[in-house]
This record gives C-alpha cells, structure tokens and sequence, in this order.
C-alpha cells in the first residue's frame, strides 16, 4: 500500500464544475460520456443529458452544468476514462455558481457562450466563451460571468435555470 510522499504548496483554486456557495442540482442519465464542467442539454427522455448539438440545443434545452465530484475523478475507481461515462447518473447545476474552463479570456458580466460545434475558437464541445465564435456557440439561458480569467483560466459562472 503507498503512502502520500508530496503536498503542493499551491493548491489548484478550483476545478472545472466545482461549486461556490448555495446551489441548486438534479440528477440526469448520461446519454454520452461526460465530463466535468461542461454545459449539457435535454437528452432523448425527461432525465437524460447530453453535450449541445446545435444552437438550438443551447438556447432552448439547456439542462445546465455538470458538476465535479471527487469520487469520480478520472482513473479512479481504476479504468474510468471519463468522470461520467454513458449511463452513469451525472449531477447537474441549475442554479447557482459553478466553475468552468474558458476558451477566450472573460470579465464580470460578460455574457456565456457554450460551445455546440468545433470551430476555429476551439474544438471543445460544451466548453464556455462569451462570443459566438463564427455561429459554433450560442448563448446560455440566464447565465453570466462573475470573475475574470484568461484563455483556458477557470472563470466562475452564474447559472438561473429553475
């Protein structure tokens, strides 16, 4: 059995679908394999997820933001790939603050932008923005910035879906 040998000295801040404060969350069947922090939709039934397809996906049947958990990180238990493989249960943020990694730099009140194609700003599907990259993300419902961070930084995100 091994033992921790290291501490980091400088601990990450967060981590991409990490919570801050209150926040209100369902559950949902993963209808693809998921990961942390990423904008889903309404699947093919009432509780499934799914990553956004089209603008309309992100416009019209926005789910919200998978949320981190610890016991699901990857490569524990041994051999998970992703944190929320297809037909696992995968928690939801509908309301609240969540953290999230950024393609384009962002600032407080700077509109969100969820990928739903590849395009030149990125290839990320379901990952945050505040433009619309040449029509390959839309805008979040009811959602906003509320810290800064630079490209690929971690910006917190306030979501209002309920």
């Amino acid at each position: 059995m091994g033992i921790q040998t290291t501490v980091s000295a400088a601990p990450a801040a967060a981590y991409e679908g990490q919570t801050k404060g209150d926040v209100f969350e369902e559950s949902a069947n993963a209808e693809a394999d998921l990961t942390n922090g990423r904008l889903v939709v309404l699947g093919t039934n009432d509780k499934g997820a799914k990553l956004p397809a089209a603008a309309g996906d992100v416009t019209g049947k926005t789910l919200g933001i998978t949320r981190y958990q610890a016991s699901r990180m990857v490569n524990w238990p041994s051999g998970v790939t992703v944190p929320f493989p297809n037909g696992t249960t995968v928690p939801v943020i509908r309301r609240g603050k969540i953290w999230v990694k950024v393609e384009e730099a962002v600032a407080p009140g700077d509109p969100v932008f969820a990928r739903h194609t590849a395009g030149a700003g990125g290839t990320t599907i379901g990952a945050f923005r505040k433009s619309a990259d040449t029509a390959t993300a839309a805008q979040v419902p009811s959602a906003v910035y509320r810290t800064t961070a630079a490209i690929n930084g971690l910006a917190l995100v306030e979501i209002n879906l309920v």
